[in-house]
């Protein structure tokens, strides 16, 4: 059994020894319906045939599908014990002869004089488009808490299972609204593991690694139309109806504990350095210039490429050429003692940096160049267009959540707390935000792909197997 539904069993079989009241969310495709709405009712009335199961799900069908399910379960394995009412054994409603049974219903149907020992809600919510209408939400809580919830007996148990959809989803709403003394376990287990993991993953360790593979993970991720959907059906967290925050606030909010002040500040403050040059250190950056957009700055991050330590920053609204010569400057400085790569942002008046340091020395072997498959590149700078951007942010994104990044400066955390999506489900920077620092990091984080590391000038004897490695 896989890791996760071993665990929500364990949970479920609780019932044996008290009432349980369990909220359940985990992504789709991974077994929730299947152990809670088919297994779970194949376990409970074997042990407990006078006991009655009721099941809801957001249409009729689809529950009496686990209702089929269960009863032909018992009519296949005689040895479980479970004997069926011949008179009542109809998908939705069958009986045993000690008087238990199941009764599946769609949200909305009538339940009137059917009781409840175990009462099962498996996605009430059909898509998105119902859970984004307040209407039908409403309806569905409605029925939840006048109808399903009136036919549980006083020591029954109650297990609600879907992925998240919205805030004010069924079980959103549950937690938004329970009373003092409502004994609700919340069982979250988001796809990619973050802080305090119920099963002690790892941050940023997949659910399913036997059945879904990292890349297939991602690829989910990034064909989803809608970006908030995978914050909300995998990492089962909604976000809150007109913010859309792009990162996980509380992962940014995690790595405040790496500000530090700069150890070394050159230029009016526009050169900062946290740790010195090492010799053979091997080090990358990346670049963002927004000159020409009011109020942006140009931003340069340089990290130690085996730490991920931020080592230099370059923060400011220098001129084009002055920021050529400053990023220059700091590759100069570690390269001294090591091995430098990065890239900087070609779009716009970044073509011009790009290309100036180009002039100052940066070839395609010191620095990324947008066309750097050819066989003589002739283009520095990395290009972010419709095909880079996506990549850029969402593999940011995944470094930000698993702790990946050591930011130095304070506003490279506010820009990312204040990174959402436009109605469009673009992402942009809020209004009256700049998103300077996310770019040249996601840019680092880019250029970690094609980082080449030439050989220090005066650097000891390297054989040709060290060097490769480099």
């Amino acid at each position: 059994m896989a890791r996760h539904l071993e665990y929500l069993s364990d949970r479920i079989a609780m019932m044996v020894e008290r009432p349980i009241r369990l909220l359940i969310s985990i992504p789709p495709q991974h077994g929730k319906s299947e152990l809670t709405s088919h297994w779970t009712p194949s376990w409970f009335l074997p042990a407990w045939p006078n006991r009655k199961v009721l099941l809801g799900s957001y249409s009729d069908s689809v529950a009496a599908r686990w209702g089929r399910a269960t009863r032909d379960t018992f009519i296949a394995n005689p040895g479980m014990g479970v004997r069926l009412n011949p008179s009542t054994q109809a998908a939705d409603e069958w009986e045993t002869v000690e008087g238990g049974g199941m009764k599946t219903a769609g949200v909305g149907g009538g339940l009137t004089g059917y009781r409840a020992d175990l009462l099962i809600i498996d996605d009430p919510h059909k898509d998105a488009a119902e859970a984004a209408s307040p209407t039908i939400r409403k309806q569905i809580q409605d029925w939840y808490s006048a109808v399903a919830r009136q036919r549980l007996t006083p020591d029954g148990s109650i297990i609600i299972n879907h992925t998240r959809w919205d805030e004010d989803d069924l079980i959103g709403w549950i937690l938004a609204n329970r009373q003092e003394g409502d004994e609700w376990e919340v069982i979250k287990l988001p796809q990619y593991a973050e802080g305090n993991d119920a099963l002690g993953r790892e941050v940023g360790d997949i659910l399913w690694p036997e059945r879904f593979t990292p890349e297939q993970i991602r690829k989910i991720r990034r064909d989803m139309a809608n970006p908030d959907l995978w914050d909300a059906l995998h990492q089962q967290r909604p976000n809150p109806r007109g913010r859309g925050y792009y990162f996980d606030l509380e992962a940014v909010r995690g790595l405040e504990v790496h500000i530090t002040a700069p150890v070394e500040i050159e230029k009016g403050g526009l050169v900062r350095r946290w740790k010195p040059p090492v010799v053979g250190g091997r080090y990358v950056w990346g670049a963002d210039c927004a000159w020409g957009e009011r109020g942006a700055y140009g931003v340069f991050i340089m990290e130690d490429f085996v730490t991920r330590d931020t080592v230099a920053e370059i923060y400011g609204r220098p001129a084009l050429d002055e920021f050529a010569h400053a990023i220059m400057g700091e590759v100069s400085h570690y390269a001294a003692k090591g091995a430098v790569y990065g890239g900087v942002e070609r779009n716009g008046e970044g073509a011009k940096v790009a290309e100036k340091l180009m002039e100052l020395g940066l070839g395609p072997d010191r620095m990324f160049y947008h066309d750097h498959l050819l066989p003589e590149p002739k283009r520095p700078g990395w290009q972010t267009d419709s095909d880079t951007r996506p990549v850029l942010l969402t593999d940011l994104e995944e470094m930000v959540r698993r702790r990946g990044i050591f930011p130095k400066c304070q506003d490279e955390i506010t820009e990312m707390l204040h990174f959402v999506r436009d109605e469009k489900g673009k992402p942009v920077p809020a209004s009256g935000f700049w998103s300077d620092h996310i770019f040249a990091r996601g840019i680092l984080g880019q250029m970690r792909k094609y980082a080449r590391f030439r050989r220090p000038a005066g650097y000891g004897i390297m054989t040709e197997a060290v060097h490769s490695r480099w």
